[in-house]
């Protein structure tokens, strides 16, 4: 019975992140689009450089990290996870609100990219990933401000609760949530189908006789 619970409690929270995904439930953009147009952009920019895509992609997951672990807190102590218990029990506790905030406005993000710029070339080696990672945190930033509305963020949280309430909202239907979603997912096909296609040239060219 003991040695069941742990694993009891990490079921539930990985059902529970799995259902961060959906657009109804809670309100959070959904992480994985972030990694994924990151992961695509990076690929884009730098084929050849996986350190590059790597560091993108997780400065793209970086905001979301007090989300995700409170979910998954949650969902350990409960059979089902909604959007108002993730608001009611999580969103509302300093622990959680104060990451949360910090990681989703401009101004941390945008110290840590001035600071990098004054380095210059200074220590090329540690730059160019710390650059990605930042790259993709500010991209995570934007994309989230343009696409929040009531539940918009202070973005220039510490020394302002300005909140950018965008006509658009990832979740909200009365605000063209169905449309975005479409959008986000439709894109998202687009990007698998292109990764395969890339993939499959590369294949048959490695395969090919050489002339």
């Amino acid at each position: 019975m003991f040695e069941r619970a742990p694993r009891v409690h990490a079921a539930r929270a990985l059902r529970v992140l799995r259902e961060l995904a959906t657009a109804d439930r809670i309100s959070r953009v959904r992480t994985y689009s972030h990694v994924a147009l990151t992961l695509a952009a990076a690929r884009l920019s730098a084929p050849s450089e996986v350190g590059v895509a790597v560091g993108g992609a997780s400065g793209a997951v970086f905001p979301d990290l007090p989300a995700l672990a409170g979910a998954a807190w949650l969902g350990s102590r409960r059979h089902r996870l909604n959007r108002s218990a993730l608001c009611e029990e999580v969103c509302t506790k300093r622990s959680f609100a104060g990451p949360d905030a910090a990681l989703h406005s401009v101004l941390p993000v945008g110290a840590s990219l001035l600071i990098l710029w004054t380095l210059g070339s200074k220590e090329l080696s540690l730059r160019k990933p710390l650059l990605t990672f930042l790259i993709g945190w500010a991209g995570h930033v934007l994309t989230d401000a343009l696409t929040h509305a009531e539940d918009a963020r202070p973005i220039l949280w510490p020394i302002s609760e300005w909140r950018l309430r965008s006509p658009i909202s990832y979740w909200d239907r009365s605000r063209y949530a169905r449309n975005f979603t479409l959008a986000e997912h439709g894109t998202l096909l687009l990007l698998v189908a292109w990764a395969i296609s890339r993939q499959s040239r590369a294949l048959r060219a490695s395969h090919s006789p050489s002339g």
